[in-house]
C-alpha cells in the first residue's frame, strides 16, 4: 500500500504532546499493588474476560485492541493485525521502551491513560466499595511509578472511585500532590449520573482550582445505560439488522456517545456552572463539532424552546445561561485526528485554538504522529503556527506543563525489540 503521506516518520522543530496515551494495564497492579486483603476477593469477582480485566486480575497478561504498529497507516495496520498474531505493542506497560517508542516516533511528552481496570466500575460497588476504592488506588500509585522512568515526559491520570464523591475527593487530593495533572470520566450517560447533575459540582470546582482538564472518554459496556446499551440492545441482537447495529457500535459508538454528552454538559448546565473546567472529547474525532453546535445554538435561541412551547415539555426550562458554540470556544476541546481526511484547511485553523492532537496508542487504530502532524502538514497545508498548537502547544497550556522539546532526553530507556519495527 502506497502511503498519502510524505514521510512517515514525523520531524517538528516543535514540541509533539499525545493526549490519549493508553497503557495495557499489567497484572502487577492487582498482584503487587492491590492491598493483599483485597487480591483474592478480586480474582473472585472479576472471572472470566471482561474484556481483558478478567484475565489480568487473574494474573494473564492477555487481552485485545492494542496492536498498534508503528509507521503503519490504520488499514495496514488492520490488514497485519490478524486474530492470534501475538504481537504486542513493545512500551504498552515498559516504561523504559515506551520512551524509546516516543523518541522513534517523534513524541516529546504523553498523557498515560488506563485501558482495562476503569471495568472494575461495573461489579457490584455497593458491596464492594471498599475493594474498588483500593483498585484505583493500587491503579494509581502503579501509574505513578510507571511515570517516573521519566516523569517530566510521561504525565499519570488519575483513575477516581466517582461512584462515591468522598472516596473520589480523597483520591483526588492524593493524587494532585504526587503529581497527577487530569481525570477521565465517562460521558453523561455512561457515567450513570449526567454531569451537568449537582452530585458532580465538589469534584469539578475543586478541579477548576488545580487547574485539571476533564477528559471524556465514551462508554464501552452495553451493561450501563448509555448509546452502547441502546445499539447493543437485545431488540437488536436479535433482529434482522444485528450486523449493521453490531458495526455501528464498533465505529460509531464513541462518536455518538460523545454527541450526547456535549449536548448535555453545555445545555444542562455544567460548563456554565464551572467557567474554568477545560474538557476535552477524545476517541471521536473533531469534524462533528461544527453540525452538533449548529444544531444545539438552534435550540438555546428558537423560540420554540421547551420553555417556550405549549406542546412538549410544558414548563420545563433549559439550564444552559451561555449558547453552546460560545461555552465550546472558551472550555471544549476535541481530538484531532490524521485519519480523519473529511476535514478542511479552513474549517481546522478556524478551530486550532480548540484542538489537542490525541493517538490512542496502543489500540489498533491508533493515529501515529505522522499520520496527525502529516495530515496537516502534507494534506491540509495549515500554517506552521496552527499544526504546533495542535500538535502540542494546546496541550500544554491545558495541563500547565512546561512547552519543551524532550525527545532523546530520558536517563534511561529500553530498545524498541526489532519484532516490533517494520519491515525495511
Amino acid at each position: 500500500m502506497t502511503s498519502i503521506f510524505k514521510d512517515r516518520h514525523y520531524q517538528a522543530d516543535f514540541p509533539v504532546i499525545d493526549m490519549d496515551g493508553h497503557i495495557w494495564d499489567p497484572p502487577a497492579i492487582f498482584s503487587e499493588y492491590l492491598e493483599p486483603k483485597y487480591r483474592e476477593m478480586a480474582k473472585t469477582v472479576f472471572q472470566g474476560d471482561t474484556p481483558g480485566l478478567g484475565n489480568i486480575v487473574q494474573g494473564k497478561k492477555v487481552g485485545a485492541g492494542h496492536k498498534y504498529r508503528m509507521y503503519l497507516e490504520t488499514e495496514e495496520a488492520a490488514q497485519v493485525n490478524k486474530p492470534g498474531d501475538g504481537y504486542r505493542y513493545p512500551g504498552e506497560d515498559d516504561p523504559y521502551v515506551r520512551l524509546s517508542c516516543m523518541d522513534a516516533e517523534g513524541i516529546d511528552k504523553m498523557i498515560v491513560r488506563n485501558t482495562v481496570t476503569p471495568w472494575i466500575f461495573h461489579c457490584d460497588l455497593k458491596s464492594y466499595a471498599d475493594m474498588v476504592e483500593a483498585i484505583c488506588v493500587a491503579y494509581n500509585n502503579w501509574c505513578f511509578d510507571f511515570c517516573q522512568a521519566d516523569p517530566n515526559r510521561l504525565l499519570p491520570e488519575a483513575l477516581l472511585p466517582c461512584f462515591d464523591m468522598e472516596m473520589a475527593m480523597k483520591e483526588l487530593e492524593r493524587t494532585a500532590k504526587l503529581g497527577f495533572k487530569s481525570t477521565c470520566l465517562p460521558g453523561s450517560s455512561a457515567a450513570g449520573i449526567p454531569l451537568s447533575d449537582p452530585y458532580w459540582d465538589k469534584m469539578f470546582s475543586c478541579m477548576e482550582e488545580m487547574g485539571w482538564p476533564l477528559f471524556i472518554h465514551p462508554g464501552f459496556d452495553a451493561k450501563v445505560n448509555s448509546i452502547t446499551a441502546h445499539l447493543l440492545s437485545p431488540t437488536h441482537m436479535c433482529g434482522s439488522s444485528r450486523e449493521a447495529y453490531m458495526s455501528i457500535f464498533f465505529g460509531l459508538n464513541f462518536l455518538l456517545d460523545n454527541i450526547v454528552t456535549l449536548g448535555e454538559i453545555t445545555l444542562g448546565g455544567m460548563l456554565d456552572k464551572h467557567p474554568q473546567l477545560n474538557t476535552v472529547f477524545i476517541e471521536s474525532g473533531s469534524s462533528w463539532r461544527t453540525e452538533v453546535l449548529y444544531r444545539l445554538d438552534k435550540q438555546f435561541h428558537a423560540p420554540w424552546t421547551m420553555s417556550q412551547t405549549e406542546t412538549y415539555c410544558r414548563g420545563m426550562e433549559l439550564k444552559a445561561k451561555t449558547p453552546p458554540s460560545e461555552l465550546v470556544d472558551r472550555q471544549v476541546y476535541f481530538m484531532f485526528e490524521g485519519g480523519d481526511r473529511g476535514q478542511t484547511k479552513e474549517t481546522v485553523e478556524a478551530f486550532a485554538d480548540n484542538l489537542v492532537w490525541c493517538s490512542d496508542i496502543p489500540h489498533f487504530d491508533a493515529d501515529g504522529p505522522w499520520e496527525g502532524g502529516g495530515c496537516l502538514r502534507d494534506i491540509l497545508k495549515v500554517s506552521p503556527e496552527v499544526e504546533r498548537k495542535i500538535m502540542g502547544g494546546n496541550a500544554a497550556r491545558l495541563l500547565d506543563i512546561p512547552y519543551e522539546k524532550a525527545i532523546g532526553t530520558s536517563p534511561k530507556t529500553k530498545p524498541i525489540p526489532a519484532w516490533a519495527l517494520p519491515a525495511a
